[in-house]
């Protein structure tokens, strides 16, 4: 009988965890394991792409407290051999979904961001449960895992447990496609012709991605033609925009919205920047490394400078720094080139290696 996995994850929404889950589904699927997706809750723009390839179940989650229970019915139902469950507090759940189960498949729990960060300022009864449920609920879990060192160190102090009992499973990065002549078309429309340098970022408008800095530092540059593409969708879109018209760089900086594939703009782009006040990990840096851009990221807990190897690879910028970030665009512009040792740190972040990984894991329980 085939051995089974469940990746569990919240929903599918256009995020980094979730196109990590999709990619791994795919990898195990190839490596001969049967997948199962399983949502707390069926929505989101990879729901199409997963139901296509995979056996999708529904929780039908309203709440989090009601997943304990829907999981336990999975496991029970499905008996899978291994769940991997991303994110709390579902991670959290699960570890009671398990324990009042009756099959027993294997645990792994994997976090993608600093949770601490991320959770911080949500009030006392939130830091409370979070701190509580992972110190005290992970370690029934069969393995722990966070996809960056300094994510898995944040993790280790939470548990409190030594580090050495959080794996480190960085994301694993798929080779975007070659974009098609009709996708670079439409990225050249959207570029809106021609400027001497074109600047890109690929993130969710959210708080902690920290556009905010990026229009600072463009409105800071010495460099006139330029032109800042904002790949990506979220709540802040109007204030961004309405910042970028008081800081007169409107003309300087395209909206380009969610796009499901953004190849054509790496293709087109010739800079990256990231400009995070925190990460769990990074993939769209590694995306930009595989396009052959140089690229310039703050040195933001905790991935940028794992993926770049402390600068080695690409240019990094203290947090929140404009001024920095600004002289660090005019030299890269007028320096215009990537590190030549790129492709082999791209390898390091196959889905085939860190799909082995990840397998190594489980197996090895």
């Amino acid at each position: 009988m085939a051995y089974r996995i469940a990746l569990m994850i919240p929903n599918l929404g256009g995020g980094g965890a979730e196109r990590v889950c999709l990619d791994l589904a795919h990898e195990f699927n190839a490596k001969g394991y049967m997948v199962d997706i399983v949502l707390l809750s069926a929505e989101g723009g990879l729901l199409e792409e997963a139901r296509a390839s995979f056996n999708v179940v529904d929780l039908a989650g309203v709440r989090f407290r009601d997943a304990p229970a829907l999981i336990a019915k999975y496991i029970n139902t499905s008996k899978p051999n291994a769940v991997i469950v991303s994110m709390w507090p579902l991670t959290a759940m699960a570890v009671i979904g398990k324990f009042i189960a009756k099959h027993n498949p294997k645990l792994l729990l994997v976090e993608h961001t600093q949770v601490s960060m991320h959770y911080k300022g949500k009030g006392f009864l939130h830091k409370f449960l979070l701190t509580a449920s992972i110190k005290f609920l992970y370690r029934f879990s069969d393995a722990v895992a966070a996809v960056s060192l300094g994510a898995a160190k944040d993790l280790s102090k939470l548990m409190s447990c030594n580090l050495n009992k959080v794996h480190v499973l960085h994301n694993p990065v798929s080779k975007r496609p070659f974009p098609t002549s009709q996708m670079v078309e439409q990225a050249e429309r959207d570029w809106g012709g021609l400027a001497s340098r074109r600047l890109l970022t690929v993130g969710s408008l959210k708080k902690e991605k920290n556009h905010f800095l990026l229009l600072e530092a463009i409105s800071k540059t010495e460099t006139d033609n330029l032109r800042l593409m904002i790949v990506g969708s979220g709540k802040l879109e109007k204030e961004l925009k309405i910042k970028a018209k008081e800081l007169c760089i409107e003309d300087k900086v395209i909206f380009k919205g969610f796009v499901k594939d953004p190849s054509a703009y790496y293709y087109t782009a010739d800079i990256f920047l990231l400009s995070s006040d925190y990460e769990g990990f990074g993939n769209v840096i590694v995306e930009a490394l595989s396009f052959g851009l140089p690229v310039i990221s703050t040195d933001c807990p905790s991935g940028p400078s794992e993926i770049l190897e402390n600068g080695l690879h690409g240019h990094l910028v203290a947090v929140g720094d404009a001024e920095s970030y600004a002289a660090k665009i005019d030299y890269v512009i007028n320096n215009c080139q990537a590190s030549k040792s790129v492709h082999a740190r791209v390898s390091d972040f196959s889905v085939d290696i860190v799909a082995s990984k990840y397998l190594d894991i489980l197996h090895s329980l």
